[in-house]
């Protein structure tokens, strides 16, 4: 749990000095046609409030992410979760180049956040649209999310994340890493249960990393006819993102909150009380609810 916590600590630390370091560990350039389910969500609400998440595409009007991701913490504050107001988002779909904000992607933006309340064992959030994403065949389409609310993948299941950022090499690409589920003391001593949560590990060190968060994990199918799923939305990323890779990868499952996803698009799920995050506290900072 503690390496959880520390994990985005340390994400919103490099988020600071303005995320150019952000990166899928370990992966390889992706099409837009093979990843047309992803978002980009750029949340700028200050100086030191300015950084970038994955989501995901389940509707023409929902996008899929970590709950800390549109959360703030004040300091000394008795309420635990603030919403980061919607008017602070910007959402792009449609490319896999990141700056392509004003050419092929297409922008958009946040109506309403949608928070799951006491969510302990849930980081997940979903940002309703103010209008529709216009869907095509390839570039732009949601994602295939769990048949079913009780998935567990056992233990060396194939699966890989998507995200941006810069390596070694500087790309604004998206990058895609192949990794496997992981079941083990790795996991289990840092509080990970498999009924919520989706471990992955490499000892090569691929995976997600810092700016990655909120990102898919997808089960991939080898029957072209099967589209794959997202099983997973990133959590917890390695404090080093090395290859070396010393610590596992954290998501939340898709499955264990299935039903509460189809309500929101739904429109039977509404959001917690509102609290607009104040622009000028310099002390604001992304909470992961564990």
């Amino acid at each position: 749990m503690r390496s959880i916590i520390v994990s985005v600590v340390l994400f919103i630390v490099l988020c600071n000095d303005g995320c150019e370091m952000l990166k899928i560990n370990g992966g390889s350039e992706v099409l837009i046609k093979d990843a047309g389910y992803m978002a980009l969500i750029r949340v700028n609400v200050n100086a030191s409030l300015n950084y970038k998440c994955g989501g995901s595409i389940i509707s023409d009007k929902h996008i899929l992410t970590a709950g800390h991701c549109v959360t703030t913490s004040h300091r000394n504050d008795p309420n635990p979760v603030h919403l980061i107001d919607p008017e602070y988002f910007t959402i792009l779909v449609g490319t896999a180049d990141m700056t392509n904000f004003n050419r092929k992607g297409i922008v958009t933006y946040v109506e309403k956040v949608i928070f799951r309340e006491n969510s302990k064992k849930n980081d997940i959030a979903i940002l309703k649209l103010n209008a529709s994403i216009p869907f095509t065949r390839s570039t732009r389409r949601p994602v295939t999310l769990p048949a079913k609310s009780d998935y567990i993948p056992e233990n060396g299941t194939k699966v890989y994340v998507d995200g941006w950022g810069h390596t070694t090499i500087p790309t604004y690409n998206l990058l895609r890493a192949h990794v496997e589920t992981y079941i083990g003391p790795l996991c289990d001593n840092i509080g990970v249960d498999p009924k919520f949560d989706i471990c992955t590990y490499d000892e090569h060190g691929a995976g997600p990393c810092d700016g990655d968060h909120g990102g898919p994990l997808l089960l991939h199918h080898d029957d072209e006819d099967d589209d794959d799923v997202q099983i997973g939305i990133v959590t917890s990323v390695p404090i080093e993102c090395t290859n070396e890779l010393l610590d596992p990868s954290i998501y939340t499952s898709v499955a264990a909150n299935l039903d509460w996803i189809k309500s929101v698009i739904s429109g039977e799920e509404d959001t917690l009380p509102f609290t607009r995050t104040n622009p000028s506290n310099d002390v604001t900072v992304p909470v992961v609810m564990m």
